[in-house]
């Protein structure tokens, strides 16, 4: 199944390579999100250890958080980053500086700052730097942005899959069968949802308990199986679907994060569950009428198994629609969460983001300049990638065609 998608996907992508070729702010987004701490740290790019070895703490804080990483301080060789300011940290002598274009000077002694520390796009109210803001924002926005595209996309195509693929007569399921659903649903909710231990926790308990479920799926619930009733999966996907478009995406997202607690994670889990629905309504509706093609109808009628039906023929058509509004999701979230941090109720403002950069704008109005830059980032960013998935669709009707 996986292979004869990936496979799919590939020629798909082949197609769209003239255009993912020419998208380099996107490139160069996706570079500094992964080299930020280099770009932007206080950390040394290169410094020497008590023992005289090299070593490059910049470059470590990839990885490694900024807190756990340790250096010798009293190193004569030090190469600093290009930007030599961490994110996030107050410098009272440098508080509310203008950009570049205007003359920098220390507030304490009215010295003009140094060209290598001058502070190229300003900074904040407590004396962040707003570059270094910027580009480990980057970082954490599109995490963000990547991460509700793929939990989005795969919710909505297991839903919409299974409501056009299925209908409304042809999933059917023995009591039993619907007894372990909600039993695993239930132990689910109370061991990954209720309980504040480690992530690695809950992906072990959520393994386990799909792993269980298979098994006794497969030893009890096919020996029980003479009486089986049909479950209207369209028609319950359908109603929910419709439940959650009807509600504009802004008030769902607020009213969600009244409920949860703060975080990267808690952002994700909103935005998931907001934008999930758009992928579930395109697949479903694309399916319903792949639903109606003579090789789908006569698979059914040689009685061939749906998951041949699904790997081959519904899963990679729709996984190919899909992919464009997948990419234009990255952008809806990045734009999401900036709304959300920039009200208050995103992430804690000790993460950076360019949603929290432009928090500190409403209570500084003076410091246009903590506004302006993000808001260019962020809307130029969401432009690219919808115009990316724009191109990907126009690509997809020829595609398609050939097909």
């Amino acid at each position: 199944m996986v292979i004869e998608t990936a496979l799919y996907l590939n020629d798909r992508i082949n197609n769209a390579l003239p255009y993912i070729k020419n998208q380099y702010w996107l490139k160069a987004v996706l570079l500094i999100s992964i080299l930020s701490p280099i770009l932007a740290n206080d950390l040394p790019l290169v410094t020497t250890t008590k023992e005289g070895t090299l070593t490059f703490p910049a470059v470590k804080n990839i990885w490694i958080p900024r807190q756990q990483i340790t250096y010798n301080e009293t190193s004569t060789f030090k190469i600093s980053c290009a930007i030599p300011y961490a994110p996030l940290k107050s410098n009272l002598e440098n508080t509310n500086l203008p950009p570049l274009f205007s003359n920098q000077t220390y507030h304490t002694n009215s010295m003009y700052i140094n060209f290598f520390k001058v502070h190229w796009l300003g900074t904040t109210k407590n004396g962040s730097d707003v570059l270094s803001n910027l580009l480990h924002g980057t970082r954490v926005s599109l995490w963000i942005g990547i991460m509700v595209s793929l939990i989005s996309s795969f919710i909505g195509l297991v839903i919409g899959l299974g409501a056009g693929f299925y209908k409304d007569k042809y999933f059917k399921l023995s009591w039993l069968q619907v007894f372990l659903i909600l039993f695993s649903i239930f132990i689910f909710w109370f061991y990954c949802l209720r309980l504040t231990v480690s992530v690695y926790f809950h992906l072990f308990i959520a393994t386990t308990i799909c792993y269980a479920h298979t098994l006794l799926h497969r030893n009890l619930a096919k020996k029980n199986s003479r009486k089986r009733i049909s479950i209207p999966i369209h028609f319950l996907a359908t109603r929910v679907i419709e439940i959650f478009t009807a509600i504009p995406k802004l008030i769902l997202i607020l009213t969600l994060s009244l409920f949860i607690t703060k975080g990267t994670i808690a952002v994700i889990t909103i935005l998931s569950i907001s934008y999930w629905p758009l992928i579930a309504n395109l697949s479903r509706n694309l399916l319903d009428q792949l639903g109606q093609e003579n090789y789908l109808q006569s698979g059914r009628l040689l009685y061939l198994p749906n998951l041949i039906l699904l790997s081959k023929h519904a899963l990679p058509m729709v996984a190919a629609v899909v992919l464009p509004m997948s990419i234009t999701l990255i952008g809806f979230a990045i734009l999401s969460e900036a709304s959300l941090s920039y009200l208050g109720m995103g992430l804690a403002s000790d993460t950076p983001t360019w949603g929290v950069l432009l928090q500190e704008s409403r209570s500084n109005f003076s410091a246009w300049w903590v506004a302006v830059f993000p808001g260019l980032v962020i809307m130029y960013t969401v432009y690219r990638l919808y115009r990316l998935g724009q191109q990907m669709t126009n690509v997809d009707k020829l595609f398609l065609h050939d097909k």
